[in-house]
């Protein structure tokens, strides 16, 4: 690990920049995030570590960072065989995607070496930025000083910005889009979520009081509200639900006898529950629970299935190999707009392979450690976002996918610290 204040304070600038911060534009691949520069710094730190002062690389979290970095082979290969067929046209697309996995890999590995001692301090500029993102959406909401007009100047993004006069408005904050922030906003909610049931630290000295948990849980549960995404809000009661699993089978999954805090917690997750149905009743947001909508036909769920059908026909109608690896991002765009469609038209079927090897790796590390609210912070992201994926993208986000890589490996680095802790007692 490197125990660097400097580290420490470029950790912690990632996350601001990742969560506050508008896009560069970019001739070449579109984009580029205003947290990579400080990304280059923290690969210098970890390069140094390793060449000069003997640093060792962490073994916690090996099989996620491989897996990410098969994914970026699979860029290669899956754009090399379809050169040779003659898909190709959109070359920028495939450098997007390539640089967007070796990113996600370095991401992963700079928070690996990160100390867990000091994981509290990215871990509070991320809850402050995040809690300070809501707070832009509820300006959003009420029109304060000219909110707006301020978010397409400085993230220029007019597709998103919602108008407060539609019955249907969405808030998308810095993110502009509302499914975006939406898949943003479950990862604090899940972390504060966990607070509820799981006693002890999220990180070193960062423990909340049940009051402090639920006024911020709720916070978050609002701004998921406001996105009225509907795959984000059923996300959120996945994680809801999973925790009341959870605790009501405390005695077979933690191995421990059902405490005392039960009523305690059941008066919490009620209230909870109660709170977002009055507000969501108070601010006409019948758009989030409005679920049949979608899937009826012409909704938005059974139009992403019409064009998963139509890159599904391209593939069958191209050679074999590409059943196997895909069209490649540089083949002809075709719109499916969640993460399986993407993911089978792309990479074929080694895409959703390793997919699911790379969910694994992350549910194997967590799930052994379920009665601490890493191990169940963990699981519930995974789960949530492996639903997310049905309705929109989680892994293939550049906005939302690192920030959770960073988490994952806080929290990977976190466990694997207090199992070295404890064996030494």
């Amino acid at each position: 690990m490197i125990k660097s204040k400097l580290y420490v304070f470029l950790c912690s600038a990632f996350f601001a920049l990742s969560i506050l911060m508008p896009d560069i534009p970019y001739p070449i691949i579109g984009n580029l995030r205003p947290e990579d520069f400080v990304l280059i710094l923290l690969g210098l730190f970890v390069v140094d570590n390793i060449l000069f002062k003997n640093g060792r690389f962490p073994r916690a979290g090996w099989p996620v960072f491989v897996m990410l970095l098969m994914f970026a082979w699979l860029v290669i290969v899956s754009s090399g065989i379809n050169f040779l067929l003659g898909n190709v046209d959109n070359p920028g697309l495939i450098i997007k995607e390539f640089i967007r996995f070796v990113k996600y890999a370095v991401v992963f590995v700079v928070f690996l070496w990160l100390n867990p001692k000091k994981a509290g301090v990215p871990f509070r500029i991320f809850l402050i930025a995040a809690v300070a993102v809501v707070g832009i959406q509820i300006m959003q909401r009420y029109q304060l000083f000219n909110i707006d007009n301020w978010l397409i100047k400085t993230y220029r993004n007019y597709t998103f910005i919602y108008s407060t006069q539609s019955t249907d408005w969405r808030g998308g904050s810095v993110f502009s889009n509302p499914n975006v922030f939406g898949n943003f906003l479950l990862l604090p909610f899940a972390f504060i979520f966990s607070t509820f049931f799981v006693p002890g630290e999220i990180f070193y000295s960062i423990k909340l009081k049940k009051f402090t948990s639920l006024l911020i849980v709720m916070i978050f549960g609002l701004g998921i509200l406001f996105t009225q995404s509907r795959t984000a809000v059923v996300a959120m009661f996945i994680i809801v639900f999973f925790g009341m699993f959870l605790h009501i089978f405390k005695k077979a999954v933690y191995k421990k006898r059902n405490d005392r805090n039960n009523p305690k917690f059941i008066i919490y997750i009620i209230l909870f529950i109660f709170c977002l149905a009055f507000l969501s009743r108070f601010y006409n947001l019948e758009r989030a629970f409005n679920i049949i909508s979608a899937i009826k036909t012409g909704g938005s769920l059974s139009m992403k299935l019409m064009w998963a059908q139509d890159a599904i026909g391209v593939i069958m109608n191209s050679n074999p190999l590409c059943l196997i690896f895909g069209v490649s991002p540089g083949a002809k765009y075709i719109q499916t707009d969640f993460e399986y469609g993407y993911l089978l038209y792309w990479y074929g079927l080694t895409g959703i392979l390793f997919y699911g090897l790379l969910v694994c790796s992350q549910l194997r590390i967590f799930s052994k450690r379920l009665g601490t609210q890493n191990g169940f912070t963990g699981m519930s992201i995974i789960l949530a976002f492996l639903f997310y994926g049905i309705g929109a993208t989680a892994l293939i986000n550049n906005r939302v996918y690192p920030i959770t890589l960073a988490l994952f490996a806080m929290m990977i680095n976190n466990l694997s610290n207090n199992l070295i802790e404890k064996s030494k007692e």
